[in-house]
């Protein structure tokens, strides 16, 4: 990766987990739709909103649940009504993007590709893990995708964090504890897992078998998974 590094920030409609949004030295900073709310609650400012206004968060109980936007973003002129009290978050200086219902990317997936034409080439993903299943691992392929155009990227979970590697490394600083899982993106990869309970050497894991779940760090170790060949899911515990 370049050293002229410009994160972007996107926080989508998923849970959040009661994790903080942390934008520092992030280039752009990105609503996908429902992730206003998450934004707004914790006072921090975005740059840009995306989205079909179709997110519905849980507030309080199953039975109390409140729509994000009153009616669909078929008229944006009129976006302050669609979203009573958070006229501040629509000030001018606020991209806003309106997508239609029905389309081939997520609202996710159509801020990540904006922001890779604005230049962004680091990327940490907020809100885009829980509630559904699929749009949690269509993010997971979405991690991949910006991977394998040369980006970093990963996400935060509630009390995880995702990331993919691809003939790369991540160290950790050996404060880390509890579990950390990887898993191969394709078919056949080859890793190497040093100062874990379970080390690895240049060993070849596969998309349909999970050995590499459920390792753990080792206290004071500086742990490093580094993929040799292949793309690899690296998931581990974020406290």
């Amino acid at each position: 990766m370049s050293q002229n590094i410009k994160k972007c920030v996107i926080v989508g409609a998923g849970e959040l987990g009661g994790r903080k949004i942390d934008t520092k030295d992030a280039f752009l900073v990105i609503a996908a739709d429902g992730g206003i709310k998450y934004l707004e609650e914790q006072n921090v400012s975005f740059d840009v909103f995306i989205g079909d206004c179709d997110s519905e968060i849980i507030n309080g109980s199953e039975e109390n649940r409140l729509s994000l936007f009153e009616s669909p973003c078929d008229t944006p002129n009129k976006i302050e009504e669609i979203y009573p009290g958070k006229e501040s978050a629509f000030k001018k200086n606020i991209e806003k993007i309106f997508l239609p219902k029905e389309k081939n990317d997520t609202d996710t997936v159509a801020a990540a590709n904006f922001a890779l034409k604005k230049g962004c080439n680091d990327f940490v993903f907020y809100a885009v893990t829980g509630g559904r299943e699929d749009h949690t691992f269509a993010n997971i392929q979405l991690v991949k995708y910006l991977v394998k155009k040369g980006c970093d990227a990963k996400i935060m979970a509630k009390d995880r964090v995702f990331t993919v590697l691809n003939k790369s490394s991540i160290t950790f600083s050996g404060q880390e504890k509890g579990y950390i899982s990887v898993f191969s993106l394709s078919g056949r990869s080859t890793v190497t897992l040093e100062n874990l309970k379970y080390p690895l050497k240049s060993k070849t894991i596969t998309d349909d078998f999970p050995l590499g779940v459920s390792n753990e760090f080792l206290k004071g170790q500086k742990a490093k998974v580094i993929s040799e060949k292949g793309y690899i899911l690296v998931i581990y515990q974020d406290q």
